[in-house]
Order: structure tokens, then C-alpha cells, then sequence
């Protein structure tokens, strides 16, 4: 949109803050909508659960440990969104961090709403929402069992 190849496009900060900063204007902020969304769809097979349940089991207590730190430790956070974004304007990753901190779910449940609308978006020509649907509540329940750690649970 710099150089004038688009007209339009999809952002998010730092990069939305930093089209404001040129003159671009928003035509469309998508939380009005006020849609239930899954925070980040991370997907394996249910062989693959099935079969190493201790690293899926890790895999996912670190992750909500993660965003536990990221809504906790502003200063932290802020120097990770600087290393892995490569944005050094301070203005810019504080705009960032403000923007998400608060929509970082204390510990990232599946919804049955933000399923519901993943698979309700799905190509219907597609093979697949049928079994997902029958799969999505024994994992939202095995996630809800793991993140019941004390660290999760006792963190403001």
C-alpha cells in the first residue's frame, strides 16, 4: 500500500498503526463485529495425540503459559514483539501490545462458538466438518482437564 501496488488490505498492529502513520484511513474494524473466534487454530491428528499425548500435553501447557507471561509482563512482552516483528518504534509496540494484551484470553479455551464458526465457514464441497464436529468437544475437554494447573488457575 506504500507504493501504491494496492489500494486496500487487511491489518493489524503494528502494521495498521503504521498505515494510519502514512495517511491511510480504516474503513472496516472487524471487532465490531463482536464475533466469537478461536485465538489461534493450532490442529494435529487425533493419531497424533493419541499416539505422544506427553508432548501435546507439554505443548499446550506452554503455549497458555505463554500468553500467561505475555498479558503479565508488559516490558517482556514488549521486547518479544520487538525481536520476532523487527519494529524498534516505541510507539508502534506499545500500540501493539495495547491492541492485543486485552483480547488474550487468560487461558485459551476452545469455544464451542469459535468452532462452530470454523466449521460453519468451511467449503461445504470439503471433506471433513462432519468429523470435526464429532472431534472438537473430547479435545476441548482434554484441554480444559490439562490447563487446570495451579499456575493458570491462581494467576491474576
Amino acid at each position: 500500500m506504500e507504493r501504491d501496488a494496492i489500494q486496500a488490505g487487511f491489518g493489524s498492529p503494528p502494521n495498521s498503526t503504521r498505515a494510519k502513520r502514512l495517511g491511510m484511513r480504516e474503513l472496516f474494524d472487524i471487532d465490531a463485529l463482536a464475533l466469537e473466534l478461536q485465538q489461534t487454530c493450532i490442529t494435529e491428528t487425533s493419531k497424533y495425540v493419541r499416539e505422544r499425548r506427553p508432548v501435546v500435553k507439554s505443548f499446550v501447557l506452554a503455549y497458555a503459559e505463554g500468553l500467561y507471561w505475555f498479558v503479565n509482563d508488559r516490558d517482556f512482552s514488549i521486547r518479544v514483539i520487538q525481536k520476532y516483528m523487527r519494529v524498534n518504534e516505541k510507539d508502534l509496540l506499545d500500540n501493539a501490545y495495547d491492541f492485543y494484551a486485552p483480547r488474550v484470553q487468560k487461558i485459551p479455551y476452545p469455544t464451542l462458538k469459535g468452532i462452530k464458526f470454523i466449521l460453519d465457514a468451511w467449503p461445504r464441497r470439503s471433506p471433513g466438518p462432519g468429523m470435526w464436529r464429532r472431534k472438537a468437544l473430547s479435545i476441548f475437554c482434554c484441554f480444559r482437564n490439562w490447563t487446570k494447573a495451579d499456575f493458570l488457575n491462581s494467576s491474576g
